[in-house]
């Protein structure tokens, strides 16, 4: 009961660590422009205070909308994002944002939403409300950008609806891709996987090489205990983290642990138990004939 306690005090630990890891400064909201009228097809709506904007597209040829402009934003760090939350309904083809950071001088460096999933995933289909983050790093401009340019880049028909977006400047060591209220990022969620890995290989062989010499069988129990408790706070984690969305980076890992770890220390606990009780009783038989 102890080891599990102190497996499961570990894991929670880890996670409010790296999910209170968060640094970034909220600059303020951005407004949504009124798009072009005269894009054919392209019905659009600003909610009061431009704290919504509804988009409906119906032309075939789909269009290119600027949605926003942010001038001289209020950045003093080269790492920051223009971040919210849309939903969208039969979205054909794959649609994506681009932000444009304008510089002094006409240089003009551009970041769009064209990954397979996450903050930077494409907009295609349905979907309820998701997180988007349009980041850029301008480390080693000079200058601080003059401008934030936000275009939303439809292939075709879809209806698009945007929430209160904000702009937001990181520091060193944040991650822009990691959505509000995820407990980790993708960089995180690796170096979990990978060091739980790398620590139930080395707990493996140890475990194999101990017991199998019959050698320490309090401490290779207690370790077994400790990843067989391991794994079962991991796969509670993992559930609980796909209930509430989280993504990939967050609840594959967990899963994984909680499967090998429950699966490998788990099984091999009554086995070693047994192989341990046979080679005392072996002891004690040899101890009576002597």
């Amino acid at each position: 009961m102890k080891t599990h306690r102190l497996t499961a005090a570990m894991v929670l630990g880890l996670a409010a660590s790296m999910s209170g890891a968060r640094a970034e400064a909220v600059l303020g909201d951005c407004a949504w422009s009124e798009p072009t009228p005269e894009v054919r097809g392209l019905r659009a709506t600003i909610g009061p205070a431009g704290e919504a904007l509804d988009i409906v597209c119906t032309a075939n040829a789909g269009a290119t909308v600027r949605l926003m402009t942010v001038s001289a934003p209020p950045v003093t760090g080269p790492r920051y994002a223009i971040r919210g939350k849309l939903r969208h309904d039969d979205v054909r083809g794959e649609a994506y944002l681009e932000m444009l950071s304008v510089f002094p001088g006409g240089k003009q460096f551009f970041t769009r939403t064209k990954a397979r999933a996450g903050v930077l995933g494409f907009i295609t289909g349905t979907s309820d409300w998701r997180a988007f983050t349009l980041p850029f790093d301008a480390t080693g401009l000079a200058d601080a950008p003059e401008a934030l340019i936000v275009n939303l880049v439809l292939p075709g028909p879809g209806r698009l609806t945007f929430s209160t977006a904000e702009i937001v400047q990181y520091a060193p060591g944040d991650d822009p891709l990691r959505a509000p209220g995820q407990w980790w990022g993708e960089r995180q969620g690796g170096l979990l996987g990978g060091l739980a890995g790398a620590a139930l290989g080395i707990c493996g062989g140890l475990i194999g090489v101990l017991a199998g010499r019959g050698k320490a069988p309090g401490f290779v129990m207690a370790l077994l205990s400790l990843f067989t408790g391991l794994g079962v706070v991991a796969l509670i984690a993992g559930v609980v983290a796909l209930l509430q969305h989280q993504p990939y980076a967050v609840f594959f890992p967990l899963l994984l642990l909680g499967v090998l770890a429950t699966s490998i220390c788990g099984g091999m606990l009554p086995v070693v138990r047994r192989r341990y009780a046979e080679r005392e009783l072996r002891k004690l038989e040899a101890a009576d004939a002597a």
